[in-house]
This record gives structure tokens, sequence and C-alpha cells, in this order.
């Protein structure tokens, strides 16, 4: 999956808005599991826009 659309209630500035969130610069784990490392979020609607960018910066697996 490189790209999902949601309902995000999560960041106070983009409540209820409907945004696509593009994954990138996967990294693997010695198991074996893909995970995405960088984040770009765009409103859809109700006006298209750039909303947030962010990176994962760890990931502790167990």
């Amino acid at each position: 999956m490189l790209r999902f659309q949601f309902s995000l209630n999560g960041f106070e500035t983009t409540q209820g808005a409907d945004v696509d969130v593009v994954f990138s610069d996967f990294m693997i784990t010695p198991s074996g599991f893909v995970f995405p490392q960088q984040f770009i979020e765009h409103i859809q609607r109700p006006i298209a826009v750039k909303a947030h960018e962010w990176r994962m910066t760890s990931l502790k697996t167990e």
C-alpha cells in the first residue's frame, strides 16, 4: 500500500477533512516487515492543499 485516503481528526488543523497520505522511503526490518518512513498529507476536501509532512525517526519492534 503506497497511498490511502481517510478522514483525519488527529491534527487540529485538519479535523474533519478528507486527506490523502502518501507513504515513501520504505525500510525493511530484519524480520521482513516493510514500514514507510516518510508521510506527506494533502487535504482533498474542503480545499485542496498540502497539510503536513513528517518522517518516522525510529521504530522498535519486539
